[in-house]
């Protein structure tokens, strides 16, 4: 397998006592990263190494055969890894697909290599010990239009087949809407859009959008991951306008989302029953979920599992 490693990984407790150890294999994990010397790595147990599973009970209640290893430098910085975990602390009782994670402190062949973060890594192999079914029991895919939402493990031609049926259907007919219900996960598509749309993700639905259903008549889901580009600054804060964002319906290249991204959302939306339910349960997200009391609560909480690591 190309440039993964045979490595032995220790896990310590933090109260030092050692909870696993074994052979695992090895590889560096995301783009930016590797311009970093602090980079991000990603395991796999195999076999081959002597083990084909990791027990990790922070992350899973099962034994998992991979898992990441994201570095502070992760994503540019920091400060832009905990906005991750801050987000997704924020709305993990809502019902998402989404990664736990465990702060770290790392040494490489007993040299200090600063603080990490271990996270799950959602693919077939998450959702398989998540719905207790064989992997092969998935489609997932990425939702990058500008690459026909590739197939990234079984087959896309499902979710195709939706994207052609809303460019030749009015959705407003209810026929039309009922045909995408059965199709895909409204509810989750509800709220999975409403957590993005609040967090200001300007780098979303073009990129880091994947979707998910089982095979057999499953509606598609959406997995929460990368909020990377919500939180921050450079005139890309909380005061951009998400909704103006999801209705743009002009390939103007850069410039934000395409046409294509944003179909999904502009179709459903010209839907009153759908209006309707998107309002309603936005609004409960909103109340529910994002009062300053309660994210400054959470934020307070990651700051301060941080910077524990940090001085110790």
């Amino acid at each position: 397998i190309d440039f993964e490693r045979e490595v032995y990984f220790q896990y310590f407790n933090k109260n030092g006592t050692l909870e696993f150890e074994q052979n695992i294999g090895m590889r560096i994990h995301g783009g930016i990263t590797r311009r970093n010397p602090q980079k991000s790595l990603k395991f796999y147990a195999r076999d081959k190494y002597g083990e084909k599973e990791v027990k990790l009970p922070f992350l899973a209640e099962q034994a998992v055969n991979r898992f990441i290893l994201e570095s502070m430098q992760e994503s540019g910085g920091g400060q832009a890894l905990i906005e991750v975990i801050v987000a997704q602390e924020i709305v993990k009782k809502i019902g998402l697909e989404q990664q736990n994670f465990q702060a770290v402190i790392v040494f490489i062949n007993g040299e200090y290599w600063g603080l990490h973060t271990i996270r799950d890594r959602v693919d077939e192999n998450y959702l398989s010990y998540k719905f207790n079914l064989n992997k092969d029991s998935f489609d997932i895919i990425d939702g990058h239009s500008r690459e026909g939402y590739p197939a990234i493990y079984g087959d896309n031609t499902d979710y195709l087949k939706i994207l052609d049926f809303i460019k030749n259907n009015d959705i407003n007919e209810q026929k039309n809407y009922n045909y995408i219900n059965r199709k895909i996960d409204i509810n989750n598509f509800i709220d999975y859009y409403t957590v993005e749309m609040f967090f200001a993700n300007h780098d979303w639905p073009i990129h880091n959008i994947k979707m998910w259903k089982r095979k057999n008549n499953g509606k598609w889901r959406f997995i929460l991951y990368d909020l990377d580009g919500g939180f921050t600054g450079n005139k890309r804060d909380h005061t951009l306008d998400m909704f103006e964002r999801l209705s743009n319906e002009v390939d103007c290249g850069l410039c934000g989302n395409s046409p294509d991204a944003t179909l999904l959302f502009r179709s459903l939306m010209v839907n009153e029953q759908f209006r309707k339910a998107f309002s309603s349960r936005y609004k409960e997200i909103i109340e529910k979920y994002m009062s300053p009391e309660r994210t400054l609560t959470v934020v307070d909480s990651i700051v301060n599992i941080y910077q524990i690591k940090s001085k110790n």
